[in-house]
């Protein structure tokens, strides 16, 4: 993934051609029959690399959630919902993202695809960083452990 990102940014592309990036690396991994951690290697990298990558992937993923439901309503949807899932939880135990991604998401008001995209991302980042990441990511957002 880092050669892949280094012959990305010697493109030489402009700001929104950049940003394009993202959203070409966040479609393709939605895509995938099965999780391909590539992409989340991919993405963490260009947001530690660039805030505007980092931007630009925060609005994908909000986008995302007004969609979940209706990829949860078939097959290949949820696939694609749990690809983002694990996608998310990447990004947040590697600290590409943090967990005030979902301050202004209104989790009460999210239909079943929501809260089973939220539940497995949540699920995924203690399986594979340790319940001790959404325990530091949760202090954050307390102020606890700001």
């Amino acid at each position: 993934y880092l050669d892949a990102m280094e012959k990305l940014l010697k493109l030489g592309l402009r700001d929104a051609q950049q940003r394009e990036l993202v959203r070409v690396a966040f479609h393709c991994c939605g895509q995938e029959k099965a999780y391909n951690p590539f992409y989340s290697h991919l993405l963490a990298a260009l947001c530690n690399h660039d805030k505007a990558h980092r931007f630009t992937l925060r609005l994908c993923l909000w986008d995302a959630l007004k969609e979940v439901d209706d990829w949860h309503a078939e097959e290949s949807g949820r696939k694609k919902l749990a690809n983002v899932a694990r996608l998310l939880s990447h990004l947040w135990g590697s600290g590409a993202l943090s967990l005030s991604l979902l301050m202004p998401v209104q989790l009460e008001r999210l239909g079943p695809g929501g809260t089973l995209f939220v539940r497995l991302a949540l699920r995924w980042l203690c399986l594979d960083h340790g319940e001790e990441a959404l325990k530091q990511g949760a202090g954050k957002l307390s102020g606890a452990g700001a």
